[in-house]
């Protein structure tokens, strides 16, 4: 009976501990080949389109922002500058072991399970 009990006790704790795992901004390991193939792979399935990333993109930063270029046919011409949409903001953090990117549009999550993030110090400039 006390076995019982103190296995459930346990599960309890094991279980309390999970939830309370909170997002910590991270930013990506420089010259890590994988994580940026991986990182472009999920903004092409999440955009729908091809993005060209910066080899230090989320290197010196958690945040990333794209602009889209617009669309243009040979009929409809778009005047430089003039991109009325605004930039898609996503944002890496670290959740336990994981690293995520946080698409801030809708808040969806997209884990990114070949990627070894670090988590940025808050206490550095």
């Amino acid at each position: 009976m006390i076995g019982r009990r103190a296995a459930i006790a346990a599960l309890c704790l094991v279980s309390t501990a999970c939830q309370t795992l909170t997002d910590q901004p991270a930013h990506l390991v420089a010259g890590d080949r994988a994580a940026q193939q991986q990182l472009s792979q999920t903004l092409r399935g999440v955009l729908n389109t091809d993005t060209r990333l910066a080899t230090n993109a989320l290197v010196d930063s958690n945040l990333l922002i794209i602009q889209l270029a617009p669309r243009q046919t040979l009929q409809n011409r778009q005047a430089l500058g003039r991109t009325m949409t605004p930039p898609i903001r996503f944002e890496l953090v670290r959740h336990g072991r994981d690293c995520v990117l946080i698409d801030r549009r809708n808040n969806a999550r997209h884990a990114l399970p070949a990627v070894d993030c670090v988590e940025i110090d808050p206490t550095s400039p």
